[in-house]
């Protein structure tokens, strides 16, 4: 059913051009001091470099641009540059480059200088498009935030209609460490299972009953093992690790694999022969070399900008600006009250959003589960 927002919607700033701004970190004044040597380049991590980070996000964005004006639309960018993350340089900036006078706001921003760019977008009744953050709480009370990572609420549906196709009979288990940002995800996977009431399924403490877990999986290893183990970096791969050797080990028959966050990109020594072996399924985050369309932009990246494209940077630009522009130019701002239009020509993924609850903002319901075969990733069908 179509989404339906209680923010008050303005009319189209501009009658001949759909008016677009963008709030990243360029760090465009530090561009003097930075050499693009092949050395240079490969620190792009420390600081001096910060101007690296995100520039795909920009890049794949243009992309997405060109192929709207090849279509015959008029888009205007307004393009700010946030250099840092205080509050106080976001609403300095925010203002000075009068975005409140656009129909949209990209802000491709960390966390704090995000809420602000959200309060003054709010302030302002102008809708705002966060690409990157997975955090539910950025759509809360805010009904102009558009949140582009799925939530919890796509994901479970996903994971357990797979594990029904594929194992209508096996037990369930959700292995988590505890964290406080890991009960959404733990509430909408035990909300889909209840729906089957013949479904055994046990929650899983890692830190604390991993070995008695083991153990009686081994005893009867047809069954369904869900990671949504979240800490810090370390943690998660020494946890990565140890479950991969353990589930693993098994001399007959191994459990089937399921995770929210991608391991094969995530965890960079991660043992691709172990996720093989476990029949390993997660929303993966790298490019489907067999989707033609993803085929196309990362050709038309590489010829442009000459390096390899990264799908969550790159990716999103491209298909929140085919989305939002395609969605202005057919209905105008009205376009916010029912922000539903099908995949779009050029678009990597579908986006559809649906606001989480009443004053809230809006969040991406689609997410596409992916099982390692013959050591790829195919996309799971859904029945």
């Amino acid at each position: 059913s179509d989404a339906v927002t209680t923010a008050v919607i303005r009319p189209r700033v501009n009658r001949e051009s759909n008016v677009v701004s963008l709030m990243m970190p360029l760090c465009l004044s530090q561009m003097d001091k930075i050499s693009t040597s092949k050395f240079d380049v490969e620190h792009r991590g420390k600081t001096t470099y910060k101007s690296f980070e995100f520039i795909q996000f920009y890049e794949g964005l243009m992309l997405g641009l060109e192929q709207l004006e090849k279509r015959g639309y008029n888009v205007t960018l307004n393009v700010v540059d946030v250099e840092d993350n205080s509050p106080e340089t976001v609403e300095a900036v925010f203002r000075s480059h009068n975005v409140a006078q656009s129909d949209l706001l990209i802000a491709f921003l960390t966390r704090q200088p995000f809420e602000k760019a959200a309060q003054l977008a709010r302030e302002a009744q102008l809708f705002i498009v966060n690409p990157v953050s997975d955090r539910e709480e950025i759509v809360n009370g805010n009904p102009y935030v558009f949140k582009c990572v799925p939530s919890a609420g796509a994901y479970a549906p996903a994971i357990v209609r797979s594990i029904r196709n594929a194992m209508p009979t096996a037990p369930v288990y959700i292995v988590h460490s505890g964290a406080k940002g890991e009960t959404s995800m733990q509430q909408a996977l035990v909300a889909e299972l209840e729906k089957e009431p013949a479904r055994p399924y046990t929650t899983i403490n890692w830190s604390t009953t991993s070995t008695k877990f083991v153990t009686t999986l081994k005893a009867n290893p047809q069954a369904a093992v869900v990671s949504i183990y979240q800490q810090d970096r370390s943690k998660n791969r020494i946890y990565v690790s140890q479950l991969l050797n353990k589930l693993s080990s098994f001399k007959s028959k191994t459990p089937t694999l399921f995770s929210v966050s991608d391991w094969s990109v995530e965890q960079t020594d991660v043992d691709f022969a172990q996720l093989q072996n476990l029949t390993y399924h997660t929303f993966y985050s790298d490019w489907d070399r067999g989707d033609a369309v993803q085929k196309d932009f990362v050709g038309r990246f590489r010829d442009r900008y000459k390096t390899e494209p990264v799908t969550t940077y790159a990716g999103i630009a491209n298909d929140i600006i085919l989305f939002f522009v395609t969605g202005l130019q057919q209905k105008g701002t009205e376009f916010f009250r029912h922000p539903v239009l099908p995949r779009q020509q050029g678009m990597m993924g579908a986006l559809q959003f649906a606001p989480s609850r009443e004053g809230n903002g809006f969040e991406n319901q689609t997410a596409t589960l992916y099982r390692m075969t013959d050591y790829h990733f195919v996309p799971v069908t859904s029945e």
